[in-house]
């Protein structure tokens, strides 16, 4: 989400710098605003509802689950220790990258700094990753109890164990965001300019087309074969 809307920010600083030498600079304006969308109110009113919906629901909805599993005794077992990893993944989902994510399309600029330029891709890549290996171990351990009839149950240390390295293999995958990125200052015309903060990879464009397709087929196949 942050490089889509980092290349928008970057089409929009070029073509209202190249309007500054064009004859017509204040009909390219008007026509570049009736184009982003984003800028209409009822468009942005449409966005707040509904990303506020989502983000009140999930926060709420996972924090349930968490509470619960962790509230009553009788629920502490593999498989919910399992669904309240991937309630926190989700509920980091709800609060690092929905509302950031809502603000920057609104804002149409990064506006929260060169720090959390960095930290919260990454966070959000961490949430991301968690929530589709969590989701990839519960089918696993789905599989097992089908396949082999409860004969090798999963012993609560060994659960504990796998949600650790759920958590370090998906810091792993989501490292690059953290790496890859650039913040700076986009000048659209003399006196104006925007924050921009996106992906930055050292070969060609299409790396990070590479990357996001490798975490996403890797996760998938180290599964299915280990099944």
């Amino acid at each position: 989400m942050d490089g889509i809307n980092a290349a928008n920010s970057s089409l929009r600083a070029e073509i209202l710098s190249n309007s500054v030498d064009s004859p017509d600079t204040a009909l390219t304006h008007s026509l570049l605003e009736l184009g982003d969308s984003t800028r209409l109110l009822g468009v942005q009113v449409i966005l707040i509802l509904a990303y506020s919906t989502i983000i009140l629901l999930g926060v709420v909805g996972n924090s349930v689950v968490i509470y619960v599993v962790c509230r009553f005794k009788t629920l502490r077992t593999v498989t919910n220790f399992f669904i309240a990893n991937l309630a926190v993944a989700d509920l980091l989902v709800n609060t690092l990258c929905l509302p950031f994510t809502l603000a920057y399309t609104l804002l149409g600029e990064w506006k929260f700094g060169q720090v959390l330029c960095f930290t919260l891709p990454y966070a959000q890549g961490l949430a991301v990753h968690v929530s589709t290996v969590t989701l990839n171990v519960i089918a696993l351990d789905r599989h097992r109890c089908i396949v082999y009839h409860l004969e090798t149950r999963m012993s609560k240390d060994t659960c504990f164990l796998i949600i650790a390295i759920t958590w370090v293999i998906s810091a792993v995958l989501a490292s690059p965001l953290a790496i890859f990125r650039e913040y700076g200052m986009v000048e659209l015309s003399p006196g104006e300019s925007i924050e921009v903060c996106g992906e930055k990879w050292p070969g060609s464009s299409t790396d990070g087309t590479l990357y996001s397709t490798a975490s996403l087929y890797s996760e998938k196949f180290c599964f299915v074969k280990k099944k």
